[in-house]
């Protein structure tokens, strides 16, 4: 499945992409109503300058079978993002001036690596996957309260940004 821009889900209902999905090209990705999602069960890729902007609160799954390789500085705006499979941004700025932001509320459990470039999280979320960052990639946590649950963990570069910054629990069971 490709999706170049326009909506996915205005009338409600899940889309599910089976066989690859890949997210391109500069326009404008939306997910529209709180019961439309894009459900992502293979390997999918979102390259190009068009982000996503959510208004009416869909959500993207990356399912438990899901790979994304996010290859962009685009922006995921508003709606849910879960990823219970692995999430990677491998493209990006080393110096932070350009980012993958999710200002939506962002739910892991599964794994996401960040490693090159910036991968923003500012919705806040409930987290019981792993967060790594590479050498080359940071993590950021800020605006609403993000929840790191027993068997979440976060390793490498990780910089807390004011959004205003929420709180960051880090429960019982969490590294």
């Amino acid at each position: 499945m490709t999706f170049n821009a326009g909506t996915v889900g205005s009338g409600g209902g899940s889309v599910q992409a089976n066989g690859g999905l890949s997210i391109v090209g500069p326009g404008t990705k939306s997910l529209s109503g709180s019961t439309s999602s894009l459900v992502n069960n293979g390997a999918a890729t979102w390259s190009g300058t068009g982000g996503f902007n959510n208004p009416f609160g869909g959500r993207f799954i990356n399912s438990a079978s899901g790979t994304l390789d996010i290859q962009t500085d685009a922006d995921f705006s508003s709606g849910t993002f879960d990823n219970a499979g692995v999430l990677t941004k491998s493209v990006g700025a080393t110096d932070g001036s350009d980012k993958t932001s999710i200002t939506g509320a962002f739910n892991n459990t599964g794994t996401v690596n960040v490693t090159q470039g910036v991968l923003s999280f500012t919705g806040g979320g409930v987290h019981t996957g792993s967060f790594v960052a590479g050498v080359n990639g940071l993590l950021e946590f800020g605006g609403s309260t993000h929840q790191l649950n027993a068997g979440a963990s976060v390793t490498g570069n990780v910089r807390l940004i004011n959004a205003p910054f929420g709180p960051l629990n880090v429960n019982a069971g969490a590294t």
